[in-house]
């Protein structure tokens, strides 16, 4: 009878302890969700490749099943290559070995230029400002025909002659376009500057020196409230102090063997240079 009542508590202490762990097990479980990582953006037309970690492990495209929210926007292939469809907003998400992996935002979208068409007079300038997914962005800017207008990397166009030139903007492989109507002509009137300027020329070198490095103990000093330093003979000195109704109080300090050692390091010897810059400019915007 006892040993079936042994028994019997033995299994219903494992099986307790296998309804914790389980639980405990499947919620770990759960909570080891794929992520996904990637570009954020993608032109319309163009692809872009994502993809998918497990923990701090790579996961093959493959192993997923890929989803997109918005096939019309942008559509995702069975290896996480997604195609951008039209400008818009679409999530795409994977499932891995049952689990689903938060959604990513991705946004398709082309480059556009503040201005679409410009009118100026031969001599004035006009910035313009380059947007892509909803924020301002540095694009490759180009001319059609610079003897018409010109533009800087800034989006800076200057009108020169009378004519038309259209200002191109190329960003992640969107190019947006402004067509330049020059209704006058213009003649640079060049003005001569020369600049001065302090700039610091570095000349890097290399310096010897030597530091004292503590080695190991070779013995110790003690010394006492009176004055005295004593390498021996401590105990027969605080008797004296003792018996002379004195205070005994002694500070015992070990000492090391120091060495000079060989060190190099490096430092900075250059100098302030004056830097002359010079240049033509007119009153247009216009340099050379």
């Amino acid at each position: 009878m006892k040993k079936i009542l042994r028994f019997t508590a033995v299994c219903f202490t494992i099986l307790s302890l296998v309804s914790v762990i389980l639980p405990a097990a499947s919620v770990q479980a759960a909570a080891a969700k794929p992520v996904l990582s990637g570009s954020s953006t993608v032109t319309k037309g163009k692809t872009v490749q994502l993809t998918v970690k497990d923990g701090k492990k790579k996961v093959p495209s493959k192993s997923c099943k890929w989803y997109t929210t918005k096939k019309s926007v942008a559509t995702v292939t069975r290896t996480g290559k997604v195609t951008g469809k039209k400008n818009g907003t679409a999530y795409i998400y994977v499932k891995y070995k049952g689990q689903l992996s938060a959604k990513k935002k991705l946004v398709v979208s082309t480059a556009s230029l503040s201005k679409k068409k410009l009118s100026l007079k031969g001599g004035k300038n006009y910035k313009l400002k380059t947007k892509y997914a909803g924020k301002y962005v540095k694009p490759v800017y180009k001319s059609s025909n610079k003897k018409v207008a010109t533009v800087d990397k800034n989006g800076r166009v200057i009108a020169l002659k009378r004519g038309k030139a259209t200002i191109s903007a190329g960003y992640k492989g969107s190019i947006a376009k402004c067509t330049v109507t020059v209704t006058s002509n213009h003649t640079h009137r060049w003005t001569y500057y020369k600049e001065y300027k302090r700039v610091w020329v570095p000349k890097i070198v290399t310096v010897t020196d030597y530091e004292t490095q503590r080695g190991a103990a070779v013995g110790s000093v003690t010394y006492c409230n009176c004055g005295a330093v004593l390498t021996s003979g401590e105990r027969e000195h605080a008797l004296a102090h003792l018996r002379a109704g004195e205070d005994d109080g002694h500070q015992m300090e070990t000492i090391y063997e120091t060495k000079k050692v060989k060190v190099t390091r490096k430092e900075d010897h250059g100098s302030y240079k004056t830097k002359v810059s010079s240049y033509y400019y007119c009153s247009c915007g216009a340099r050379k």
